[in-house]
Order: C-alpha cells, then structure tokens, then sequence
C-alpha cells in the first residue's frame, strides 16, 4: 500500500518544526519512531513552546514598561513645558504689575510735587498779602487821622499834609509789594489779586488828587481802602 503524505518521516518533521501541534499528532498517531524518541521530542516542543510563552511575555512586559516610560517622559515633559510657560506668564505679569506700581509712583509723585507746589506758591502768596494788609492798615489809620486834619472850608491843614506825605510814601511801598511781578498768584485767589490791583489803584488815585489841593480824592482813598480790607480778609480766610 502506498505511504500517504503526511505519514512520510519528512513531512511529520516539517509539522514538528513549524506546526508542532500538528506534528505531534502525526507523531503519536503513526507511531513514528520508538516511544522513548516521541517523548523526547513532545518534551523539547513542549519546552521550546514554554520558553517562548515566557519570552513573549516578557518582551511584552518590556514593551509595556516602555510605553509606560515613554507616556511618563512625554507627561513629564508636557508638565515641564507647561511649568516653563506659568513660569513666564508668571514672570509676564510680574513684570506688568512692576511698571503699573512705577507708574502709578510717578503719578502719585507728580500729584505730590504738584500739589507741594500749590501749597508752597499758596504760602508764598498769603505772606505777600499779610505784608500787604500790614501797609493798608498803617495808611487806613493815617487815613482817620487825615480826616481830622481837614478844615470846615474842606482845606487840609499842615499837620495834615504831614500825614498825607507819609500815606504817599507808605503806599509806594504798598503797590510795589502787590504789583511785584515775581509774584505767582495762585488760581482760587485771582479774582480776589484782581480787587487789591483796583483798591490799590483807587487809593493811588485819592492821593495824587489830595496832592494836588482836591480833596475829593479822600472818598476814593477810603473806598479803596474798603476793597483792599474786604479782598485781603477773604484771601486770608480761605
């Protein structure tokens, strides 16, 4: 009877090679060779397919672990990355809040000095005024003393020109303090400056006119003296 294919010695050993389970089959199931060789190869199979049950295995423990390593350093380099950009947005906004504190410095500074500057023109000007009122009030007491000086047939005496001379002199000092060009006048106190220049006027005016024999001139001398006191007392209070 003719010997089928996979009864051959050769083919039974290509199935052990590459499909050993086939290979045992045939194997066993022809009886091919004696039994103590069959065991032999069964346990060399079985071993070979254990080792590479273990070898697979780990390999495929190798393979996680790498995995698992390279997710590791990509999550390790993204956190880097993203601790690298808080890191400069930190940085960022530190620096924003740096300039708007040094602006905010220079602004509060400025509005200092500024209103140092008011304080100090305001200080400097009052004390003009406070000079000023002290040379009204010594020509507002002359002023009573030449109204009694001045006779029934409205003439001045000699005394009284006396006193005249010395409004006269007393008010130059007066116009110069108030008409000083170096002086800064600040803005709350510009209508009330106004109203010394008229009153200052208006008493120069009195003078020059009672210099010259009319006496008319010493209504406008006490009303300039009335503005002079209204505006220096306003100045002064406020």
């Amino acid at each position: 009877m003719k010997t089928k294919l996979y009864q051959k010695n050769w083919f039974v050993i290509l199935m052990l090679l590459f499909v050993f389970p086939v290979g045992l089959f045939l194997m066993w199931y022809f009886k091919k060779w004696n039994k103590p060789a069959r065991w032999i190869v069964t346990v060399i199979i079985l071993l070979a397919g254990v080792f590479a049950i273990f070898d697979n295995s780990e390999e495929k423990d190798s393979d996680i672990k790498t995995a698992e390593e390279d997710k590791a350093s990509d999550k390790k380099e993204t956190t880097s990355k993203e601790d690298a950009k808080d890191d400069t947005k930190a940085k960022v906004n530190k620096e924003d809040k740096k300039i708007k504190e040094e602006s905010k410095n220079k602004k509060d500074n400025k509005k200092e000095t500024t209103q140092e500057s008011m304080k100090s023109k305001q200080k400097e000007y009052v004390k003009t005024v406070k000079s000023y009122q002290a040379q009204i009030q010594i020509i507002g007491d002359d002023l009573v003393k030449l109204s009694n000086e001045i006779d029934d047939n409205n003439q001045i005496t000699e005394d009284g020109k006396v006193i005249l001379t010395s409004i006269n002199t007393q008010l130059e000092t007066a116009t110069n303090t108030i008409n000083d060009k170096n002086i800064e006048v600040p803005k709350k106190y510009k209508q009330d400056h106004e109203d010394l220049l008229y009153a200052d006027e208006l008493i120069n005016e009195g003078v020059q006119s009672m210099l010259k024999n009319d006496n008319d001139g010493f209504d406008s001398m006490e009303v300039g003296v009335s503005i002079a006191d209204d505006a220096i007392k306003n100045i002064l209070e406020n």
